[in-house]
């Protein structure tokens, strides 16, 4: 058989076809692995298999290795009736059409070289073959690991030609020009390495990677889990799993639940090819990561513990676990110049607004909520990204400061039809210090049983609601707010001037700010995910900003917001927001 094998031909146990100068030889080993051997007979590609009988080319073109049970693997080189199988003296083994036409190649090599790039149906693959890379005949770069399971692909349909450019981009090419890229130019000499792990990364010429994709680390479009499977990030610390009781759950070290959607019937999770990252369960969604309209986005979860959905130019579009903050954002809606300039932010870190529209004001119960004007918000804050909790003030349990029964009317005022049902959760501002502080031991489980039962109440509204408590100013014995059952998802723990300074109403006392080594943050607060802690600071100047966000991340914060004007001053955008937002974002 020489150098080829031509249609119908085959290799059976321990037979073999050699290139030319008889430095390559592919073999079917009689342990049921096909071999590709190269110069001092070193494996240059394998099948990874130990059942092989026969490796045939077969006569619609397609080259199968066969156990006993069925195909073990296969060429997809079908619908090329006549065509055979040839081994070059590189160590290029393809397959050709009645033509002369390569439908199909593997490379010897684990990687491209510069100005070296696979054509239609040509691939690369790792060391011990479990991985390939292929250039698919539908214009498709897919990455394949074990089972032949895509684990990474570019989401394209034209592609001609991927190429290890000179400059060190590894970019896929259409008829038009560029459809992806590694986008890692202005490294010459830089090389694309599919090694053994499956890590397919691109070097510079000093072996530093510039680019990597982390097999098993990550969900591609049309890809996902089902009860019980799980990703991982590449270390290996942080998992995101599809529990059997149906919660989606990212943990970190220790097993400590880092993010979660609270849901108990999730049969699938699913990153969808429009981008969006979708919990199903038996009736249909149960939670999505609002990145619809992003054809080809990706799911990632990074060794930080951040989880992450990347468009194919790499752009975050949603994220969630380790970064090192977000930002929460309280918004007085009015202003319609000030509302469109969060609308332009472009980080990833604003994700949470929320949004008052005078549901309750004191003394005026002739004043009608604005949910016209909330459902507009709303629909523009969703088309953006961003999550968006309805404001409901609730008094602190205390009558004194407002009429506490009315408080799970007001949710069901924004959860009703002629309210605005879209909004993802509701913020409960004015919380339960007020009470803590006055020591009423007395009634103690009954305001407990008050934030519960209005946690339950949104919950039940939508299992995928986020409920933000305001509860700045409690002591250290108040762990109940943070404990299950819950109050809260995410807790505003801090709401505090910047500095410390005289109190206007009796200047001999300091009030201590937040920059101050004094501040008071309850113990307890590290214990928890700090997704569920959030700092409000106001009041703070230019020269802080830092200092403040770098607070924030020492005490636990995983949401912030910081306004340079005084209390209640949240009807602005603060005029340092993109270095605010650029801080908190900081790895």
């Amino acid at each position: 058989m020489a150098d080829k094998l031509l249609a119908n031909q085959k290799l059976t146990p321990n037979t073999s076809i050699t290139s030319p100068d008889g430095r390559y030889s592919l073999i079917l080993q009689d342990d049921g692995n096909l071999v590709l051997y190269g110069p001092g007979h070193q494996t240059v590609w394998q099948t990874g298999t130990h059942s092989g009988r026969s490796a045939l080319m077969q006569g619609d073109g397609n080259f199968v290795l066969y156990g006993p049970s069925g195909a073990l693997w296969n060429s997809h080189t079908e619908n090329h009736p006549g065509a055979s199988l040839v081994l070059l003296n590189d160590g290029i083994f393809a397959v050709y059409d009645v033509g002369g036409h390569r439908i199909w190649q593997l490379h010897p090599d684990h990687g491209l070289m510069p100005n070296i790039g696979l054509r239609t149906n040509e691939l690369i693959t790792s060391p011990d073959g479990r991985y390939s890379l292929i250039l698919q005949d539908d214009g498709n770069l897919v990455l394949y690991g074990p089972g032949r399971r895509a684990v990474w692909h570019t989401a394209t349909q034209s592609g001609q030609s991927a190429l290890m450019q000179g400059d060190g981009n590894f970019v896929l090419s259409g008829p038009s020009g560029a459809l992806w890229s590694s986008r890692t130019e202005n490294h010459p000499g830089a090389s694309l390495v599919l090694p053994n792990d499956g890590n397919l990364a691109v070097y510079d010429a000093d072996g530093h990677p510039l680019w990597q994709v982390h097999p098993g680390h990550g969900l591609i479009p049309n890809t996902g889990l089902i009860p019980g499977e799980s990703i991982t990030s590449p270390d290996g610390r942080y998992s995101l799993i599809l529990q059997s009781d149906g919660n989606l759950v990212l943990s970190g070290p220790g097993n400590q639940t880092v993010w979660q959607t609270g849901t108990n019937s999730g049969r699938s999770a699913v990153m969808q090819g429009d981008g969006n990252f979708v919990l199903v369960g038996p009736t249909g969604a149960l939670w999505n990561s609002r990145t619809a309209n992003h054809p080809g986005a990706s799911l990632a979860l990074q060794n930080n513990g951040r989880l992450v959905i990347q468009a194919t130019n790499g752009q975050a579009l949603w994220s969630v676990g380790q970064q090192a903050q977000h930002a929460a954002v309280p918004v007085f809606s009015y202003n319609d110049t000030e509302w469109n300039k969060l609308l332009q932010t472009t980080s990833d870190v604003a994700t949470l607004l929320v949004l008052d529209i005078d549901i309750y004001i004191p003394g005026r119960p002739d004043v009608a909520p604005h949910f016209e004007l909330a459902r507009r918000r709303v629909a523009e804050a969703h088309q953006r990204g961003f999550r968006v909790l309805g404001y409901v003030p609730s008094f602190g349990f205390n009558p004194n400061r407002g009429p506490v029964s009315r408080v799970p009317q007001m949710v069901e005022q924004w959860y009703a039809p002629s309210g605005c049902p879209a909004i993802d959760g509701i913020f409960f501002d004015i919380g339960p210090a007020d009470y803590v502080l006055q020591h009423r031991a007395d009634t103690d489980a009954q305001a407990q049983a008050f934030y519960r039962n209005l946690y339950a109440q949104v919950k039940s509204k939508n299992v995928n609601a986020t409920v933000m408590l305001n509860v700045a100013g409690i002591e250290e014995n108040n762990r109940w707010i943070m404990e299950e059952p819950r109050t809260c998802d995410i807790a505003l723990l801090v709401e505090s001037f910047a500095q410390t300074h005289p109190d206007p109403d009796n200047p001999s006392h300091m009030l201590i700010g937040y920059t101050d080594s004094r501040f008071f943050i309850p113990s307890w607060a590290k214990a928890y995910p700090k997704e569920r802690i959030a700092h409000t600071i106001y009041d703070c100047p230019a020269t802080l900003l830092p200092q403040v966000v770098e607070l924030g991340r020492n005490r636990g914060a995983g949401w912030m917001f910081i306004v340079e004007g005084r209390a209640q001053g949240y009807d602005h955008v603060p005029t340092y927001w993109d270095e605010e937002l650029q801080l908190i974002g900081a790895d």
